[in-house]
C-alpha cells in the first residue's frame, strides 16, 4: 500500500487517538481516507477538513 499509511501510524504522526481517528474517517473529514478489506488506508498527503 505505497502512498498510504494505517491509523495505528496516523495515531504517531499527529498526536491522535486511534478512535479519533476512525471517527474522522467515518465522518468523512479525511479526504481520501479508504478502506482495504478491513484495513482502512489513509493517503499519506492527507487534508483534514475541520468544518
Amino acid at each position: 500500500m505505497n502512498g498510504f499509511i494505517t491509523a495505528k501510524d496516523a495515531v504517531k504522526k499527529w498526536n491522535m487517538s486511534v478512535r479519533n481517528i476512525q471517527n474522522l474517517c467515518v465522518a468523512g473529514k479525511l479526504n481520501g481516507a479508504m478502506k482495504f478489506g478491513n484495513v482502512g488506508a489513509i493517503g499519506i498527503t492527507i487534508h483534514i477538513i475541520l468544518v
